[in-house]
């Protein structure tokens, strides 16, 4: 029996031997914590076979060229790199998105109290203008174009229209005059120059205008 026990534990210590030349430095604990009862010739011999088969394919595989691990180290080093750029740039698309998106609503607040001050100004002075009627500032939707337009809807008193084309020229003066005066009182600037403003009206109107000027 101690023969034998000699002998197994001499196969175990060349298997070993054979394991550590053959993988290299694979720590081989985990297999050598398990140790099996007994072993005999051919559980021997088939362990032998498997080694060699193991041998030959690792042969296989070929030297691994060092500067693989090199040439993945600045790849992983640029990829990092690119990812945190792109982070970074996420962050800033993020952020650019919500403030255009609050700039277009400041503005679109602050063009529709402007457009309803100045359409209120219109009225006012084509009623003092024409001594009463209507008239209104529209806003349309142009085909191809992403701003709207303006429709200038004009009715002096005792006239129904469908556009301002049919106006006498007179009166697309006096419409042109009210809305001049309704910009300026919306918007006044530092001063104004009104070369022949009254060229196309009566004395009537010129009277009216002078009193809104």
């Amino acid at each position: 029996v101690k023969i034998e026990l000699t002998r197994l534990e001499t196969h175990e210590q060349q298997l070993q031997g054979e394991m550590m030349e053959s993988l290299g430095d694979l720590r081989i604990k985990n297999i050598t914590e398990h140790k099996p009862e007994s072993l005999g010739n051919h559980d021997l011999k088939k362990l032998r076979g498997e080694i060699r088969t193991l041998e030959r394919e690792v042969a296989s595989l070929g030297e691994i060229d060092g500067g693989v691990l090199e040439e993945y180290q600045e790849i992983k080093e640029r990829f990092d790199f690119l990812a945190e750029q792109t982070g970074d740039l996420k962050e800033a698309i993020f952020s650019l998105e919500k403030i255009t998106k609050q700039l277009k609503k400041t503005i679109h607040e602050q063009f529709s109290k402007q457009f309803k001050s100045l359409n209120l100004s219109f009225k006012k002075y084509f009623k003092e203008l024409f001594n009463g009627g209507e008239a209104r500032i529209d806003l349309i939707d142009i085909e191809g174009e992403s701003e709207p337009g303006i429709d200038i809807v004009a009715h002096p008193p005792g006239k129904k229209i469908k556009h301002i084309g049919a106006l006498s020229g007179g009166e697309r003066s006096l419409v042109a005059v009210a809305l001049i005066c309704a910009i300026i009182s919306s918007n006044p600037p530092p001063f104004v120059i009104l070369d022949e403003i009254d060229a196309a009206l009566d004395e009537a109107n010129s009277n009216r205008l002078a009193v809104i000027l």
